[in-house]
């Protein structure tokens, strides 16, 4: 059994791996000590076999330490954290590859294998930022995209204006019509739509650079929501990160 951990900046996903099936899974808020400390204990009993690798990626460094420390203490395992630097079934072609987080290396990995190895391939994750990620059938990692997320920019909205309201993340939903009756409408529609128009200028815009037409992933909370709109046919995939963190431990333990 596999135990992938992705520490996001708003919450942490855990998933126990049999081979390539997720049979487990535990969400918490990424900086909630009491929820970390009883991680192992849940992991230990929703296990039915003993864990025997642990990948880790981290997009908040200030707790790296800690989770390596928990780890060891409890599993005797020293993790295994996602970077540039490990072997990995792509191969980065970015200016400043080791600057790359190491959730957008997993989202790569797991869109490329998702394939097959045989499909150029661009990942968009709908988190606290978008990410676009664009993978080449030959397994290079080639460019990316980050732009704000739905969720954050609706916060910017509200704390950047005097008057306009803050909208929760259950209301961030594309109304009836583009053209807005009211003030939230108004915003929910230039939230979500200036979103989903992005996406899809940004596949546009993607597909003339590389001159080769692009599978799509979504993923990230809002993925649905998008997913529904776009004129793209898409596949959705929930954990990918965690997809990715198993990919790559099974990798290194084949090289």
């Amino acid at each position: 059994m596999i135990l992938a951990i992705d520490i996001g900046n708003s919450f942490t996903h855990a998933g126990i791996y049999d081979e390539f099936k997720l049979k487990k899974k535990i969400i918490f808020p990424t900086l909630s000590v009491a929820e970390k400390h009883e991680l192992p204990k849940k992991i230990i009993n929703l296990s039915q076999k003993p864990i025997k690798k642990i990948g880790i990626s981290s997009v908040v460094p200030q707790v790296n330490f800690y989770w390596k420390n928990l780890i060891k203490k409890y599993f005797n395992i020293n993790s295994l954290f996602i970077t540039n630097k490990i072997k990995l079934p792509i191969k980065i072609k970015l200016n400043k590859g080791k600057t790359v987080g190491s959730d957008r290396i997993c989202n790569a990995v797991a869109g490329y294998e998702y394939f097959n190895r045989k499909q150029n391939v661009i990942i968009i994750d709908l988190g606290t930022a978008t990410t676009y990620d664009i993978v080449l059938k030959t397994g290079e990692f080639a460019g990316g995209i980050i732009a704000p997320g739905i969720k954050t920019a609706a916060d910017s909205l509200h704390d950047k204006t005097a008057k306009l309201p803050l909208i929760p993340k259950n209301k961030l939903i594309f109304p009836q019509s583009a053209s807005g009756k009211d003030t939230i409408e108004a915003m929910q529609s230039g939230i979500m739509y200036a979103a989903l128009d992005s996406m899809e200028g940004m596949i546009s815009r993607l597909e003339k650079i590389y001159a080769v037409r692009f599978r799509i992933i979504l993923t990230g909370g809002f993925a649905p929501l998008i997913n529904v709109k776009t004129s793209h046919k898409s596949v959705i995939r929930e954990d990918l990160v965690m997809d990715g963190i198993n990919y790559i431990i099974r990798f290194s333990d084949v090289e």
